[in-house]
């Protein structure tokens, strides 16, 4: 040692090859010295029928699923090899509603006075999505520019979208921001024909679903989103009328683009049951004037009868309520879980007055005063309706995906990964069985939004995004907190590297 101190480019020569050894070791970097990866021994799940092959040996080249054969041990000396004795093979999970332009518990105003925040929570929130085994995402609605920069990471989920989301010019969500602002958040504005006064700018003629739909198209869209949000309590936002809902479900059906729509009512279920819609982004928690009633009121299960019979697939997201609730929670920032999935600095900042300001703009909401427990309560009431709903579409048959709406506003409680774990736990207490859970997430989702010929399922030929889990999904929800590794394009992660704790 004494020598070493003498000769510090001895002593840093041989620290730099410890270091990458080290890495080499416990991990694979972006570019591994090996093109083929072997996993033997392993139990391989179908998420489609819920069967599984034990024993089995899966050859990864180059990204893509070559083979799965019932053979004990394969080696290859220019391969890696994981022994997947007493774990499961499960595809990557994909959580179709995600808006990767959010960072937690910050709006756009907070974005600029705290950069440093944003650019801390940027460079973990693709880990913090793949800690959970989310290895594709689809966004539902970004800010320009962001899906680009989302993609610049090295070591990412795959990520989808449906372009810039179509919005009426005065409706939800536009409505929030400023009007000089509007357009260039949200290049898919719609021209609302029922509306007196128009943005500057628009247009009929510019303006409309065909137009919309085809910068969609442009920007790499796989599907379309459009929105009918008349108010979260009462009726107060336009909406798009039914004929203009349906010629812009037409359009996207024209480009075999599903269409999806956000809706969380009976009114707004009502509304878009006929118009061609795809998939509904939101389960029917908001009753309107049936709020409050015992058990499902025959009118809700009337107009639920007609979505199951169209075919139209429900996201229940039932976390968008509950994640609010998390805000009224004090022991909610201490969760050890919340150490993997965000930086230290981003959850000190939340615990800030300054950070609690969606707490206190729900509370605005409701009559002044109004104590915190009749307020939960509330929020208790609308998460239950809304699981009823759903829980009746489920048990008739209803089709579900699986979305977790991260975050779902600017509230805290939604946190990249960490909310879609809940939600997975969320849909398992609703009563979902966890071959149907597992399904959703996985090949049910791929197929919705077609994309089941390159992931979905562990099937030769597929992409080589997969989970090694060391519980059967199959048997606790838990499994899905229990992973091994994340196998991202045929490369193998430990999942403690994606955590935000370890140090890189």
């Amino acid at each position: 040692m004494h020598n070493l101190r003498k000769q510090p480019l001895l002593l840093i020569t041989i620290l730099t090859i410890y270091h990458l050894l080290f890495n080499t070791f416990c991990y694979a970097t972006t570019s591994p010295p090996y093109s083929t990866l072997i996993i033997n021994n392993i139990s391989v799940i179908n998420p489609e029928t819920g069967v599984i092959n034990k024993k089995q040996s899966v050859i990864i080249k180059n990204s893509i699923i070559k083979r799965i054969i019932s053979m004990k041990n394969i080696t290859n000396k220019n391969s890696k090899t994981i022994d997947g004795s007493g774990k499961y093979l499960i595809p990557g999970l994909i959580d179709s509603h995600v808006h990767i332009s959010s960072t937690v518990g910050i709006h756009l105003a907070h974005e600029k006075k705290h950069p440093e925040l944003v650019k801390l929570f940027k460079a973990q929130l693709p880990r913090a999505y793949l800690y959970y085994g989310f290895t594709s995402l689809v966004d539902l609605g970004a800010y320009p520019g962001r899906i680009d920069e989302f993609k610049t990471h090295s070591i990412r989920p795959e990520l989808y979208s449906c372009g810039s989301s179509l919005m009426l010019e005065n409706g939800y969500p536009v409505l929030f921001q400023p009007e000089e602002s509007r357009l260039a958040l949200f290049p898919n504005l719609l021209f609302n024909p029922q509306s007196k006064t128009h943005l500057p700018g628009l247009s009929a003629k510019k303006n409309n679903p065909r137009t919309s739909i085809q910068r969609v198209i442009n920007e790499g869209g796989i599907c379309v989103k459009s929105y009918h949000e008349d108010g979260f309590a009462k009726s107060i936002w336009p909406v798009p009328s039914v004929d203009f809902q349906r010629t812009i479900n037409q359009k996207a059906a024209k480009y075999n683009l599903p269409s999806i729509v956000h809706a969380n009512s009976i009114n707004a279920y009502k509304q878009i049951a006929n118009t061609g819609v795809n998939i509904i982004a939101h389960g029917m928690w908001n009753w309107d004037e049936f709020k409050g009633k015992p058990a499902v009121p025959q009118e809700i299960k009337t107009v639920l009868d007609k979505i199951i019979k169209n075919n139209v697939a429900i996201i229940p997201t039932f976390r968008v309520i509950s994640s609010n609730m998390d805000l009224f929670d004090p022991s909610f920032l201490n969760s050890p879980a919340l150490f993997n999935v965000l930086p230290s600095r981003h959850i000190a900042w939340l615990k800030t007055p300054e950070a609690n300001w969606f707490r206190t703009k729900l509370l605005t909401k409701v009559p002044k005063g109004t104590p915190i427990p009749k307020v939960l309560n509330i929020m208790r009431r609308i998460y239950s309706e809304g699981e009823r709903a759903f829980q009746y579409f489920y048990q008739h048959k209803g089709k579900i995906l699986f979305g977790s709406d991260t975050p779902s506003s600017p509230t805290y409680g939604s946190i990249p990964g960490l909310n879609g774990f809940l939600e997975l736990r969320a849909m398992a207490i609703a009563g979902i069985t966890l071959k149907d859970i597992l399904a959703a997430a996985t090949i049910n989702n791929a197929r919705a939004l077609s994309l089941d010929q390159s992931i979905g399922s562990v099937t030769e030929g597929k992409t080589a995004n997969l989970l090694i889990l060391d519980k059967n999904p199959l048997e606790t929800i838990s499994a899905y907190n229990a992973i091994n590794t994340v196998i991202i394009k045929g490369h193998p992660y430990q999942r403690s590297f994606f955590s935000a704790k370890s140090t890189r």
